[in-house]
């Protein structure tokens, strides 16, 4: 801003030959004198920017050669790239397995390039090569019509036929359970565990050919009863089950990596379990809380139950002994069979290809073959 200094000349009113001074912001008095000062106005410095000199020689590999300066000649480096050879390599032939079926149809199990899901093959042609290439014929002897009455080569083709004609995502018996025919063929397969749907639907097969003197409880049965409690469990499970009109009571019991059979046995007043690989230690507090589950809930709940209905005894049955780790859901299934007919298990572990398949045949034709 531009400041103005301006002096007035001013009579003393006092006579005196000095003039008085006053001096104010903007304007300064003195005797006999005007003086008016300008100053410039202030002004602040811009930075000043950095300006880059341009290079001499642009080089762009985009541009054409009409752009490039007329006196600079640039030559470019002659660098030539090594000659390699590369080995001569001879990849093998790697055929895919083609499989015929008995109508000349041929079955890979890779699928086609129009599958959307990366060229995987689908779950039908998964089912058609194992029916076809693992699902095979075991030869037989004159003690294995005992196991598995009436095998024989003919049953045999009949019965893959039969599955080869079944779509693998069907419910085998939508009454027993959820189980789909997929879920069958770790049944057959060797060295296989057995999950928890294959193991219900063939025990609800046992339950369902009994004439309702069998109970089957769930694979989750001690799961339910610890999370639900006793009163809770049985108001949502067993409402309407009267325990005490059967003579049996079947569980099969999970032990994080071993199925083991438990058996109640209602009008023995017992508790029986069938263990192939000896597993009381993890098996007793399961066995204890389903005494406690039966003594101090269900059967003390029930209509006209005497002291008499108090199970006391808990005993082991005597199962035949597996000599690996995949066969115990087989044991488990064939000892509950051998209890539903009241007689000892014969069978021993060289029997177990074979009883996979006797397995597998009941579970798909919803039938129990004689035991003799």
């Amino acid at each position: 801003m531009e400041e103005k200094y301006e002096l007035e000349h001013l009579s003393n009113p006092n006579g005196n030959a000095r003039p008085q001074r006053k001096c104010t912001r903007s304007k300064r008095i003195y005797e006999g004198f005007e003086m008016t000062k300008i100053t410039k106005p202030t002004t602040t410095k811009k930075r000043r920017s950095r300006k880059f000199k341009k290079p001499l020689l642009h080089v762009d590999t985009a541009s054409s050669e009409s752009e490039r300066p007329s006196n600079v000649c640039v030559t470019q480096p002659n660098v030539t790239q090594p000659n390699v050879t590369q080995p001569n390599v001879i990849q093998p032939n790697v055929t895919q397995p083609n499989i015929t079926q008995p109508n000349n149809r041929e079955v890979s199990i890779v699928s086609n390039s129009n599958n959307i899901a990366n060229n995987y093959p689908t779950d039908q042609q998964i089912g058609e090569y194992f029916f076809l290439n693992v699902f095979k014929y075991i030869k037989t002897v004159d003690d294995n019509y005992t196991l598995f009455p009436g095998y024989n080569s003919n049953l045999f083709v009949e019965f893959r036929s039969l599955l080869l004609r079944k779509n693998v995502n069907e419910f085998v018996n939508r009454r027993l359970g959820s189980c789909v025919l997929k879920d069958l063929y770790q049944v057959f397969l060797v060295n296989t565990w057995l999950n928890d749907i294959a193991m219900q639907h063939y025990f609800n097969l046992l339950g369902h050919k009994s004439n309702n003197t069998i109970y089957v409880l769930s694979t989750y049965f001690y799961y339910d009863l610890e999370k639900l409690g006793i009163d809770g469990f049985t108001e949502k499970y067993l409402k309407n089950v009267r325990l005490l009109n059967y003579s049996k009571i079947l569980i099969p019991t999970h032990l994080g990596n071993h199925w083991v059979l438990v058996v109640v046995e209602v009008s023995k007043r017992k508790i029986i379990y069938y263990d192939s690989l000896d597993y009381f230690t993890s098996l007793c507090p399961k066995l204890m809380m389903l005494k406690e589950f039966l003594n101090l809930g269900h059967i003390a709940k029930q209509e006209n139950s005497q002291s008499s209905s108090i199970i006391t005894d808990i005993c082991s049955g005597v199962s035949p002994k597996q000599n690996n780790r995949y066969d115990c859901g087989i044991f488990a299934c064939m000892n509950a069979r051998y209890n539903m007919c009241n007689k000892p298990s014969a069978f021993s572990q060289a029997d177990i290809p074979l009883l996979r398949h006797k397995i597998f045949y009941e579970m798909v034709y919803n039938t129990l073959l004689p035991i003799e």
